[in-house]
């Protein structure tokens, strides 16, 4: 009896053994490429670049790239159908063959503006002229607190004099 069940078990203890997982990962590309990307303020590297997450939700994407503005995104990444209860117990525990849901995510990122440049004059002259209209600063002539220093100063101590019948070091020097 025993002899028949064993083959039975080692089956079903192999199928068990290698049951499937879902494998889930970010692909993170941008326009152009070759920007610095942070997923819930945590760096990750340059894009395009992939990453395993975990679970399924809203997510914080930044974009960081020389030359261009900072592009901050929140994408709510949404649960494939086999990954709501109960099918998602089968799906990680008993269905036999791996599953990867892959999210790609693209961003296009847009370029720094070029300032005005007569614009720029326009407002550096007009803030010049408003500093050159200030009066100079003035210079307290005493303390605030009258002549007192700011920090109290404490007087250096005494080395009381010797009293002792015995000669110092002094005068076994002589």
């Amino acid at each position: 009896m025993l002899n028949r069940r064993l083959p039975i078990v080692v089956v079903a203890f192999a199928l068990l053994a290698h049951t499937g997982c879902v494998q889930r990962r970010f692909v993170i590309e941008s326009t152009p490429p070759g920007a610095k990307v942070y997923v819930n303020n945590r760096a990750i590297g340059f894009t395009p670049c992939d990453l395993p997450f975990t679970y399924y939700g809203k997510y914080q994407f930044m974009l960081e790239l020389d030359g261009y503005q900072t592009l901050v995104k929140e994408e709510n990444i949404k649960a494939p159908w086999y990954q709501f209860p109960p099918i998602d117990f089968v799906a990680e525990n008993v269905y036999p063959f791996k599953v990867s849901d892959i999210q790609r995510l693209h961003f296009d990122m847009m370029p720094m503006p070029r300032p005005n440049l007569d614009e720029l004059r326009i407002q550096a002259e007009i803030l010049r002229k408003e500093g050159q209209a200030l009066p100079p600063p003035t210079l307290p002539v005493e303390p605030p607190n009258g002549r007192q220093p700011a920090f109290p100063v404490s007087p250096r101590p005494t080395i009381p004099a010797a009293t002792s019948s015995q000669p110092s070091n002094m005068d076994r020097l002589q």
